[in-house]
C-alpha cells in the first residue's frame, strides 16, 4: 500500500457515526512541515464544537505529513500503525478534543506501545462519539428554542431559522 492508500484505509476505518460527523474538513497528504519539519500532522481549522454556521467558509485542513512519518516508521506496520494514531489524533482536533485530552486516550507510543495505542483510538472513538452526539442534542435544543422565542417576543421582532442537514 502506498502511504496515500494508509490515510485512506484510516478514514475508512472510522466507524460510520464519525466519519458521517465529518463536514467541511479536507483530508490531505503532504511531504512535510515548512515550519516544523518533525510535525507529523497538523489540524488547520475551527473545531466543530466552537463553528458557529460557517457558511461559505472554506473547509478546515487535516495535513498528514508523510516525510517524517516515513523517517521515524521505517517498520511498514509501524508505519501503518502510526498513521493511523496521527489521523485520529488530528481528526480528535477537529471534533474539539485538546492535546491533554487526546494526551489520555493516546499516551506516548514508541514500537512496543503501539497495542496499547491501539486500544486507546477505540476510547477515543467513543469520546467523538459522544461529542457528536451532544451536538446533534443541542442543535435539537435549539430547533425547539426558536420557535418558543419566536412566540414570546413576537413573531415580528424575532425571525430566526435553525438548518440541519442530514449527512
Amino acid at each position: 500500500m502506498t502511504f496515500d492508500d494508509h490515510v485512506r484505509a484510516a478514514l475508512d476505518e472510522l466507524p460510520p457515526d464519525l466519519a458521517t460527523a465529518l463536514k467541511n474538513v479536507a483530508v490531505v497528504v503532504e511531504d512535510e512541515n515548512p515550519d516544523d519539519p518533525e510535525l507529523l500532522g497538523l489540524y488547520h481549522g475551527v473545531p466543530l464544537p466552537e463553528r458557529g454556521d460557517m457558511a461559505g467558509v472554506l473547509p478546515d485542513k487535516i495535513s498528514i505529513y508523510r516525510i517524517p512519518l516515513e523517517e521515524s516508521y521505517p517498520d511498514p506496520g509501524e508505519l501503518r500503525a502510526e498513521i493511523r494514531i496521527t489521523v485520529l489524533h488530528e481528526l480528535a482536533h477537529y471534533f474539539g478534543l485538546d492535546e491533554d485530552r487526546i494526551a489520555y486516550f493516546l499516551g506516548t507510543q514508541s514500537t512496543g506501545e503501539i497495542d496499547i495505542a491501539e486500544g486507546r483510538l477505540a476510547a477515543i472513538q467513543v469520546q467523538l462519539a459522544e461529542v457528536q452526539h451532544r451536538l446533534e442534542a443541542a442543535v435539537v435544543l435549539l430547533g425547539e428554542l426558536v420557535p418558543l422565542l419566536a412566540r414570546a417576543l413576537g413573531e415580528d421582532a424575532l425571525d430566526l431559522r435553525v438548518g440541519v442537514r442530514s449527512g
